[in-house]
């Protein structure tokens, strides 16, 4: 037998706040990134293969850090209306609701 679903909306809200709170941190991150990791092609020919390498890195961190900013704050959003919603839905409904999710009958 499932036990029955606990939404707490004000952990949902909490969650939100730390994923938006991760959102934000991904464009000093980027920065960061850029600043140290831009090297220009102008070190020479011995250092080419490396630097090419280095770029190479950067710019594939640089897409990941922007997704995760994208995937954290759509989530964070997701999580605040889902927040909203079990703080304004019906009590008895959301219960038989979430019996459904569980697999209760």
């Amino acid at each position: 037998m499932s036990e029955e679903l606990q939404v707490d909306p004000a952990t949902l809200d909490g969650l939100a706040r730390n994923l938006r709170g991760l959102s934000a941190q991904t464009e000093p991150a980027r920065t960061y990134l850029n600043r140290w990791l831009g090297l220009s092609t102008a070190s020479g020919r011995a250092f080419f293969e490396v630097t090419k390498s280095i770029a190479e890195v950067r710019d594939r961190l640089d897409a990941n850090y922007a997704a995760l900013g994208s995937l954290s704050d759509r989530s964070a959003t997701e999580l605040e209306s889902t927040a909203i919603m079990y703080r304004t839905t019906d009590h008895a409904y959301a219960a038989e609701l979430d019996r459904t999710l569980v697999g209760e009958k």
